[in-house]
């Protein structure tokens, strides 16, 4: 794996929600270095096994954003395995419109509590609903919004025929078949703390539970940061406490290690969010 954060050059640094244009899809040496702007030495490994001894791959969806500067990469790993069923024993299932949800069973997924917004597959020889691997539901977040997919039309649904096993092998010929440098995302921008022998280094980071299209509002970002709150479990990357850009200053920062044990209400004052 390459170590990216020695090849960038210094730059300001900033938080906030930034429209990114996608760049890039687990580029080889010479492909990143021209995102990068830098001589990249290597090529990155991509694929490993985890400590289960499963094949996964990790994705890396390389941003861009020409205003501030700002390039950076989202990570998401997948692995040939399905999702570990959650501690009262249900089940993450996929739907046909690229949306998951955890359910005891596929005939629960039928009723009229979810086929609102999660329907079954319609094509010959597919089942209605199937479990879900792990990193697929977060694949298919960042599909759905690159594509600016309607989840609610049974029309107009993003489909990944290629094998699951062959994805996580390294066969991402369909995936990148597809994708166009004019797609865009909004991501919100913050920094995490790395601890470092001359001091806390600050490197940027995305929040990932939410992948905005191009024109969605920020609606669904803010609900989903107040349920991380109201949960025990902020976030605690540091986007000082708002949604519009700005240069990063880490002397009002503090540090995810001198919060990550708290309570949410302490942790939120200590993040200013």
């Amino acid at each position: 794996m390459v170590n990216i954060e020695t090849t960038r050059k210094s730059a300001t640094l900033y938080t906030g929600v930034m429209k990114f244009q996608l760049v890039g899809l687990n580029p080889d040496r010479e492909e990143l270095s021209d995102i990068l702007g830098v001589d990249v030495e290597r090529d990155s490994v991509y694929t490993d096994t985890d400590r289960e001894g499963n094949p996964r791959i990790r994705l890396d969806f390389w941003f861009k954003n020409d205003e501030y500067g700002v390039i950076n990469n989202f990570p998401i790993w997948l692995i040939d395995a399905p999702v570990k069923k959650s501690s009262n024993g249900k089940t993450q299932y996929m739907g046909a419109n690229g949306l998951s949800t955890y359910a005891s069973s596929p005939e629960e997924l039928m009723t009229e509590k979810f086929n609102k917004w999660i329907f079954p597959d319609r094509r010959d020889n597919y089942p209605d609903f199937r479990e879900a691997y792990v990193g697929e539901a977060e694949l298919y977040q960042m599909l759905i919004a690159l594509f600016k997919s309607d989840t609610r039309n049974q029309n107009n649904v993003i489909i990944i025929d290629t094998p699951w096993s062959d994805i996580v092998g390294g066969d991402l010929s369909q995936l990148t078949a597809n994708l166009r440098d004019n797609m865009y995302v909004q991501l919100l921008v913050a920094q995490k703390p790395r601890e470092t022998d001359n001091g806390t280094k600050w490197n940027t980071t995305f929040y990932r539970k939410v992948i905005l299209s191009e024109g969605d509002s920020l609606r669904r970002l803010s609900n989903s940061l107040k349920k991380d709150e109201e949960s025990g479990y902020p976030f605690l990357d540091n986007y000082q406490g708002g949604f519009e850009v700005q240069e990063f200053d880490p002397t009002t920062a503090v540090p995810q290690t001198t919060v990550e044990h708290v309570d949410s209400n302490t942790a939120r004052k200590a993040l200013n969010i």
